[in-house]
């Protein structure tokens, strides 16, 4: 899966529960969390929770509006709360952000009968409307989420437009479609072919599974704390550097926290994290600890961190600058560096050699693919792994096959 940020957009939902005199406060909570956020574009296969746009109380039901993405996605294939199908006393009707979609008929209702004019079709925009009876037991839209099929897009070896999970396809429909840049499409379709090898084509439909995290890097630099200064009621400031930061990581991008490896205190925890979800952010990493670590790791939120502590970061922390360059674990980062992480760790590419290392993890992964075969069918690691060149000779051989 691949998130991309596009557009900024708001929430009607404070105007209509104000206006409506009703919601609970979780309600209300869930409709203005996303105020504010940007609208992701996805591609591949994801699953993802709700922005939740709009929650409009009428009567016997409440109408909960899910943005999932931005464009025409190609299905949302299953809608969840609290990891659990939805009840089935719960309607549910998905606009897949298609240019001539209609307005919801029982939302646009729901609106009038709050007094509040309601046309809004959203083109252009992927959501769904979920109907659901008030008092619904443990009605709780914040923990909505769906598998999206996402962004349809342009193959060069077929010549069709579809749904597909290639990575290689869905960075050259980012920079050609929604850029407008030129895309060099030999390029592409051989980047294309190494990522559909059978294997390495497996990976990616275990992404969610075994996920991998990539994005760009926006950083967070802290020096040690300082008694006068860094007491509880900084926080009060509403520009507080550690808070501004969290509120300006642009969504897609990866906040990186230089702790200095300082193990006494946390980084952050669960409410920072969650807000770091709901405005897009594509996962934190951080070289000190994490308050909450046990419900953060419930959270469908990426988070590389050194393991849990309780302590308020005040206590030796004092955040200072926001994307500038730090070191974290002991790897200098720079802003917009790419961020890549999975089980086994986070790794850092320089943002003007991450096309040259893809193109060359790419052409690696097929040699795997054809070294792991082989060694499959008995062959000895010396002259295999790493191979010689009769076994690079055969790999070509076996690359004219594949057709690559």
């Amino acid at each position: 899966m691949l998130y991309l940020p596009d557009q900024n957009w708001s929430v009607a939902s404070k105007a209509a529960l104000q206006a409506a005199g009703s919601g609970t406060a979780s309600e209300r909570q869930a409709a203005l969390a996303a105020e504010g956020a940007r609208i992701p574009i996805v591609y591949g296969r994801d699953r993802r929770g709700a922005l939740v746009a709009n929650i409009v109380p009428t009567g016997a039901y409440v109408y909960v509006v899910c943005v999932w993405a931005l464009g025409e996605i190609e299905a949302v294939e299953s809608v969840t709360m609290s990891d659990k199908p939805l009840p089935a006393s719960c309607g549910v009707t998905h606009y897949l952000g298609t240019p001539g979609q209609t307005v919801n008929a029982g939302l646009a209702s729901a609106f009038a009968a709050n007094g509040i004019s309601y046309a809004d079709a959203l083109p252009g925009i992927a959501y769904s409307v979920i109907m659901a009876p008030v008092g619904l037991d443990g009605f709780d839209p914040l923990s909505i989420a769906a598998v999206i099929k996402g962004t349809k897009v342009y193959d060069p070896r077929t010549g069709l437009t579809a749904w597909s999970d290639n990575p290689a396809l869905a960075l050259a429909h980012f920079v050609s479609a929604i850029e407008g840049r030129t895309v060099a499409w030999s390029s592409v379709t051989a980047t294309a072919n190494a990522w559909a090898v059978e294997g390495a084509a497996c990976y990616f439909e275990t992404l969610e599974e075994q996920p991998t995290d990539v994005g760009p890097a926006y950083t967070m630099r802290n020096i040690p704390a300082r008694e006068d200064l860094d007491q509880i009621s900084a926080f009060d400031n509403p520009d507080h550097p550690q808070r501004k930061g969290v509120e300006s990581v642009p969504p897609g991008h990866v906040l990186v926290v230089d702790t200095r490896r300082e193990t006494r205190v946390a980084s952050g925890g669960e409410i920072l994290t969650t807000r770091l979800k709901v405005r897009g952010a594509a996962g934190l990493v951080s070289d000190g600890p994490v308050r909450d670590s046990g419900r953060i790791a419930e959270i469908d939120f990426p988070v590389y961190c050194a393991g849990g502590s309780a302590p308020l970061n005040l206590i030796h922390h004092h955040t200072v600058d926001l994307n500038v360059p730090i070191g974290c674990g002991g790897v200098a980062v720079y802003p917009g560096d790419i961020i890549v992480g999975d089980e086994e760790g986070v790794v850092v590419i320089p943002a003007h050699l991450a096309d040259e290392v893809a193109a060359d993890a790419a052409a690696q992964e097929v040699m795997e693919v054809f070294i792991l075969e082989r060694v499959q069918n008995g062959a000895k690691l010396p002259g295999t792994y790493p191979p010689n060149a009769e076994t690079k000779a055969a790999f070509e051989v076996w690359k004219k096959e594949k057709g690559l």
